[in-house]
């Protein structure tokens, strides 16, 4: 719990204080800021609270846009920097989920099956055993888990016969093409499971579980093993440290490599720790755990896996497929991409978009389409500068004015508006604001969508007020190179002025 007050009159004394004590006087906030102008006196006290947060000394260096809105009388309350464009981070997903369920619908689920290049005699079956995909990401921890997903299969294909399979299991991945990551990514973040590669065929979030288990006494080797497939090597150099010690483990791979090194150290007295590193080749990996998992259930892959972009001499499935496998709908997608601010999910989004109008989708093809939909929601061209589907890319440049363009449109359209505020994270409740907003007088009355990368902070949605208005609101954090909490001090604080405001 943070101790200091949020209170609007707080703010105003401080920065007085400040300025008191460097020998000036107070500037008015309101004198050079953008705003809107307005007469009525407690718009105009919200106006110049606001103000006076947004040119504190915290973000000296930096930039802050922002853009407040009541969505119940439809006047503009703020506007601060609102037409400049600065990074989002993952504040983007609003504009990706926004655009998946408009054009796709909340219905909508990813298509995954399998089929067989030759007959099933005896329950052996003559030909290769084909899974075709088209990215859907929820073969994950997140719903049922991968390996029971997998499991299920196993035991439809082995309840229709099959126990041998003469040729290979393949990997059909072509529905996606184009690069697995998207434009403008740090290759720092490739080897972690939020800068996973996404791919047409995908399980696990793209990651693979490592188990780290330390030693039997201080200074001894840990033990540090891979689960459920193979599809990444491990050169491991963790220690054991002393009882009560802070776990420290780092990764390093080269950018596409198979290899990770894992190095660090764990504790003599820690409970056995469980990390999630990226991999490389989703579809090697999709592959490999469901071979693992097909043989757990008594089906012999005799030729081992294979992608068929890779193959030789691609294997044409017969028809109908074995099995078909659809995943939940996107309404239940929807509230993991926003609620849990996960990449992959976006991505994955980002391509779905894409095949509305291209076969072999690729995310620039999503973003092209995604652009085209703004246009007709009117949202002015180049102010969405997106360059993937995530917010993960620092090449992503959007406004504030933009971002609130999507949120009033979204809330607004009652196909839409009860489900997309159900899949917002809620302030002081769950996702990425369960531990922000859990005093004050937002809490409960706030649902908004978080975005960080180093040196941005944002937060856009909707806040509640004292009176029980709606308002949209946007707030993009960039450059400032004040520690992460003093930021979203910042912008919680603007959230809780705009909480207690009354007409």
């Amino acid at each position: 719990m943070r101790s200091t007050s949020r209170t609007p009159g707080g703010v105003i004394v401080l920065a007085a204080a400040l300025a008191a004590a460097c020998g000036t006087r107070p500037v008015d906030p309101l004198a050079g800021a953008p705003v809107v102008a307005h007469r009525e006196p407690r718009i105009r006290a919200l106006q110049h609270d606001l103000a006076t947060l947004f040119a504190s000394p915290v973000l000296q260096g930096g930039a802050a846009a922002v853009a407040v809105q009541s969505l119940d009388r439809g006047d503009t309350l703020f506007r601060y920097n609102a037409a400049r464009l600065l990074i989002p981070a993952s504040t983007l997903k609003l504009v990706t989920v926004a655009a998946a369920v408009e054009l796709l619908g909340w219905d909508y689920r990813f298509t995954t099956t399998i089929t067989a290049t030759g007959p099933i005699e005896d329950g052996v079956l003559r030909g290769d055993l084909v899974v075709t995909g088209d990215g859907d990401p929820t073969l994950s921890r997140r719903y049922e888990g991968h390996e029971s997903v997998f499991a299920g299969w196993a035991d439809r294909l082995a309840a229709a016969g099959l126990r041998r399979v003469e040729g290979r299991l393949v990997g059909d991945d072509r529905a996606w093409a184009g690069a697995p990551w998207g434009a403008g990514w740090s290759w720092e973040d490739l080897r972690y499971a939020y800068g996973a590669p996404v791919d047409a065929l995908q399980a696990g979030d793209g990651t693979v579980p490592l188990l780290i288990v330390p030693g039997l006494a201080p200074g001894r080797a840990a033990s540090v093993t891979l689960s459920g497939s193979r599809a990444l090597s491990i050169e491991p150099d963790v220690t054991t440290a002393e009882n009560g010690s802070a776990p420290s483990i780092e990764f390093h791979r080269v950018p596409g490599g198979p290899t990770l090194r894992v190095s660090g150290q764990i504790a003599a007295d820690a409970l056995p720790l469980v990390l999630y590193p990226s991999v490389t080749d989703p579809t090697e990996q999709y592959l490999d755990s469901l071979r693992l998992v097909l043989e757990e259930g008594g089906i012999v892959i005799e030729r081992g896996i294979a992608d068929l972009d890779e193959s030789d001499a691609p294997p044409v499935p017969l028809a109908p497929p074995l099995l078909e496998h659809r995943s939940p709908p996107l309404s239940a997608l929807a509230g993991v991409t926003l609620r849990d601010s996960h990449n992959l999910h976006a991505e994955s989004l980002l391509r779905a978009i894409a095949r509305t109008t291209d076969r072999a989708a690729t995310a620039d093809t999503g973003l092209r389409v995604v652009s085209r939909l703004l246009r007709e929601w009117g949202v002015p061209e180049r102010t969405v500068l997106a360059a993937d589907g995530s917010g993960l890319s620092r090449r992503n440049h959007v406004s504030a004015d933009a971002l609130l363009a999507v949120l009033r449109r979204m809330a607004g359209d009652e196909r839409h508006r009860d489900r997309w505020m159900a899949a917002l994270p809620i302030g002081g409740s769950d996702g990425t604001l369960a531990k922000r907003f859990e005093t004050g007088p937002s809490r409960g009355r706030v649902r908004a969508k978080t975005g960080s990368l180093s040196y941005v902070r944002a937060l856009a949605g909707y806040v509640r007020t004292a009176d029980d208005e709606t308002l949209a609101f946007v707030i993009l954090l960039n450059d400032a190179a004040a520690p992460r909490g003093a930021l979203e001090d910042v912008i919680d604080r603007a959230v809780d002025r705009l909480a207690v405001f009354r007409r």
